[in-house]
């Protein structure tokens, strides 16, 4: 095991997975009682007698794991899990602020909105409270 797994708070992993498997290792893991986090799309797949509108995943044959020093065996025993992400031989720590963006990217943790029906004049006073 390597120095990032070793460390005893849960942090971010890539698992790279069978093709077409990964829907399957996130609910296995899931059910295992590992988080996880598959970011999916939608898109139109084309049959040839109709068109459909289907979730994918985000990045084909990965999903992120969020584990600690105890969980790293288990997630690599789920059926359908190759390996984790490495670089030099070792699994690599994704940080939070990455699986965030991704969110955020496809609209998960889009902020709230509070809309309105009060009209605003040109050169009014506004305060705003929250978000960017």
């Amino acid at each position: 095991m390597d120095r990032a797994i070793l460390n005893a708070e849960p942090q971010w992993f890539a698992l790279y997975t069978r093709s077409r498997a990964e829907k399957k290792v996130h609910a296995e893991l899931e059910k295992n009682g590992i988080t996880s986090y598959l970011p999916m799309r939608e898109t139109y797949r084309q049959w040839s007698d109709r068109k459909k509108k289907v979730e994918v995943p985000l990045f084909n044959s990965y999903v992120f794991v969020f584990i600690s020093r105890k969980e790293y065996i288990p997630a690599l025993q789920v059926e359908g899990v190759v390996k984790f992400v490495t670089f030099e031989g070792k699994a690599v720590a994704i940080p939070s602020q990455q699986i965030e963006a991704i969110k955020l990217f496809i609209g998960e943790g889009a902020p709230e909105y509070e809309i309105t029906e009060e009209t605003m004049e040109a050169g009014q006073n506004i305060e705003i409270t929250r978000g960017p």
